[in-house]
Parts: structure tokens; C-alpha cells; sequence
């Protein structure tokens, strides 16, 4: 076992609530008669696939993120031709459940789709909104489903409101965007369950396409949602913003924040700007392309009546040097294009900046004192500078 596996319990923590009444133990000699097996792939996205059916720990192997770079999709590509050809013993690093599967979540989603399933957990990597991710495969090995399970604070929000996104987001569709299909909502032993279908992925991701801004599709959400303008401080948007820096512990961040919001009030007074709805976290890794169209999931972000254009602006932040506010000043000013052809009519991306500078603070530092905070300290911290740069010349 590797040592960051050894560090790592997520996969062992999320298993024992997926099968309360079972035992959970891992290493590459625990398996024993009976139970459940489980394969955990190399890498450090912390995933565990069943061994049998071969179908579906196959399956399950060859799914590929869309984050996943060429080595890790073609490691993955050759597990999952290994593990069809019944070598199972090339992935020595295992989990095995054992006990019984009653009141498991096993057993309320094979109830759910009126079927036996088998499950393979994701937990990811190391995030404040850190939770496991659960695809659902039936006994022939093809997907049934997806499903989050809120497991903490941070991650019950997350998926009560993903839920919402997603009815609300059913109609992209007709506008060329691929979304996930709400199957149920529901809690399960306290804790919000949200089951969903999956949506079409190529097997390998260009670098070049994964990079680039999917331009017509963001002017395709942002016209789907389309709100008269006005300015900001008339918004029940900013009023939003505001509260969430107001509940602020640290009176440093708290007042440096809010005096950045008294920046941007100034500076956009006299100055409506565009209103429309955002993915959110509209990323190179919560998007694939395949056949021509554009899949997008992971909708927790999802808001309408917000500036339009901040998912261009999002996209070209994280796919740049984000690591100083200086470096991300610098990707604010390579997104303007990009932003201008998202919103057209509007040519003020400067004041755009200083929005979304707004909607990162205003999402970062209440994180950072919560749960789970030192994920994401550097990072708002990073991002409030940035928005005091911006603010001090206005």
C-alpha cells in the first residue's frame, strides 16, 4: 500500500457509511470468503471500483475524468483490459466489505431501479466540499446512475442545492448542452442523497479542447436565462454577496472585504450591467465533449440573477496561473475577449473583474472558516487580494 493511500481513509470512511452493518478493512491480503471486494486504482483521485462482475469492475475502471490526463486515461485503459481478461491481481491495493448489505445504500438504490447493483466510490481529491461520488452499475456492467451523498456540512448544502440546479437546468438541452438528469432526491439514514443519470464522455480529452472556452455554449446558458440589466447595488445578488461577507469571523477579512464591496458599489452606481444565470464551476473537469456536443455537470454552483459572463471568467482563472492575486489579475485581463463574446452587448470587462472577484470572495472565505477550511485558506486569501488590487483604483 502507498504511503498517501496509508494517509488517506476517505475511501474506508465512505465505505463504512455506504454499508453500516459491515465491517471495512483494506489491504491486498484482507479479502476473505464472502463479502465484497474491492479494487482501489492507482493515482491520487482515491477510487474504488468492485472486483467482480468483471463487466463492471472493467467498466468502472475505463471510465475516465474528464480531468485525467493521457497517462492516467491510458493507465486506466489498460486496467480495465486487464480486469476483462481476469487479472484482477494487476491492482494489489484492495478494500473488502463484509457483512450484511441490510440497510446498506446498496440496497435502497437496488430497490430504487428494481435490480441488484453493484457500486464504485470516488471520494476525490483532498477539498472543503469533499464527498463521495457513487456510480451504480447493474449486473450487465453498464451505469444505472450516479449518485452524491451529503456527508458533511459543506457537502449537504452542496447537494441539496445540485438538486435544485438541476431542474431548473433540465431545458439546456434544446440549446446544445448536455446535462444530467434528476432520477430522485431523497435522504437516506439523515444525510441528502441526490441520483442522477451520467452523460456522454469521450474516452480521451484533447488538451486543447478541454482548455479552451467553450464560448457559443456559455452565450447559449447565458441567452437561456437572460435578465433585464441593472446595476448592481440593485441586485439580489450583491445583497447576497454582502451578507455572506457580513457573517464573517475574522474582522480583517471581514472589513477588507467589505470595503472592496464599497469599491465596486462605487464604480458600477451608474453602470447596469447584463443579468443572467452561471454554471458556477464551469471548468475543464466538470466538462467533456462528445459526438459534437457538450456535457456539464456538477450544477451545486448553479445561480440565477448573477452578473452574466463570470463562467467565462472562471474558465480562463482556472485554467491560468491562479497562485497570486497578481497572476490573477493577469488572467482577468486575458479573459475580457473571451467575456465579451459570452456577453456582446457590454463592453465594460473591467467592472466585470471586479464582480467576479466579488462572487470568488464572497464563496471562499466563508468557506475557509468552516469545515474543512485549510483546503481553501490560500486561496481566498489569494482571491481577496486580488479584489483589494482591483478596488484600490477605482
Amino acid at each position: 500500500m502507498s504511503a498517501t493511500h496509508a494517509q488517506d481513509t476517505s475511501l474506508i470512511e465512505a465505505l463504512s457509511v455506504l454499508w453500516p452493518h459491515a465491517e471495512v478493512g483494506r489491504g491486498p491480503r484482507h479479502s476473505a470468503a464472502g463479502g465484497l471486494d474491492y479494487l482501489v486504482l492507482p493515482g491520487g483521485r482515491q477510487t474504488a471500483v468492485p472486483r467482480s462482475p468483471a463487466a463492471v469492475s472493467a467498466r468502472a475502471v475505463g471510465h475516465s475524468s474528464a480531468a485525467s490526463g493521457p497517462r492516467a486515461t491510458a493507465l486506466r485503459l489498460g486496467l480495465s483490459g486487464a480486469l476483462r481478461l481476469g487479472l484482477g491481481s494487476v491492482a494489489r491495493d484492495r478494500i473488502h466489505v463484509t457483512g450484511s448489505a441490510a440497510g446498506s445504500l446498496a440496497e435502497l438504490l437496488g430497490s430504487l431501479l428494481g435490480e441488484e447493483v453493484r457500486l464504485a466510490v470516488s471520494t476525490g481529491t483532498a477539498r472543503v466540499n469533499r464527498k463521495p461520488v457513487v456510480e451504480v452499475f447493474g449486473a450487465d456492467g453498464r451505469t444505472r446512475g450516479f449518485v452524491k451523498l451529503g456527508l458533511s456540512t459543506v457537502a449537504w448544502d452542496d447537494v441539496r442545492a445540485e438538486a435544485e440546479a438541476l431542474r431548473q437546468v433540465a431545458g439546456l438541452v434544446e440549446h446544445g448542452i448536455v446535462v444530467p438528469t434528476l432520477l430522485r432526491y431523497g435522504t437516506w439514514r439523515g444525510m441528502p442523497y441526490l441520483l442522477m443519470t451520467g452523460v456522454p464522455q469521450a474516452r480521451w480529452h484533447r488538451r486543447r479542447d478541454r482548455h479552451r472556452p467553450p464560448v457559443r455554449e456559455m452565450r447559449a446558458l447565458t441567452d437561456a436565462f437572460a435578465q433585464p440589466a441593472e446595476a448592481p447595488a440593485d441586485t439580489g445578488w450583491l445583497d447576497g454577496v454582502r451578507g455572506r461577507l457580513l457573517g464573517l469571523a475574522d474582522p480583517a477579512w471581514r472589513d477588507t472585504a467589505l470595503d472592496c464591496l464599497t469599491a465596486l458599489v462605487r464604480a458600477t452606481a451608474r453602470r447596469p450591467v447584463p443579468l443572467s444565470a452561471w454554471h458556477g464551476d464551469w471548468t475543464p473537469w466538470n466538462m467533456a465533449r462528445s459526438r459534437g456536443r457538450l456535457s456539464l455537470w456538477d450544477w451545486e454552483r448553479f445561480a440565477t440573477g448573477v452578473p452574466a459572463g463570470l463562467d467565462a471568467l472562471h474558465h480562463v482563472v482556472n485554467t491560468s496561473d491562479a497562485g497570486t492575486p497578481e497572476a490573477v489579475r493577469r488572467s482577468l485581463r486575458r479573459a475580457e475577449p473571451v467575456w465579451r463574446a459570452v456577453v456582446g452587448r457590454s463592453p465594460d470587462a473591467e467592472v466585470a473583474s471586479g464582480l467576479y472577484l466579488a462572487a470568488m470572495a464572497a464563496r471562499y472565505l466563508p468557506l475557509a472558516e468552516g469545515e474543512g477550511g485549510r483546503f481553501i485558506a490560500g486561496r481566498a486569501q489569494v482571491f481577496l487580494a486580488a479584489w483589494w488590487d482591483w478596488s484600490r483604483t477605482r
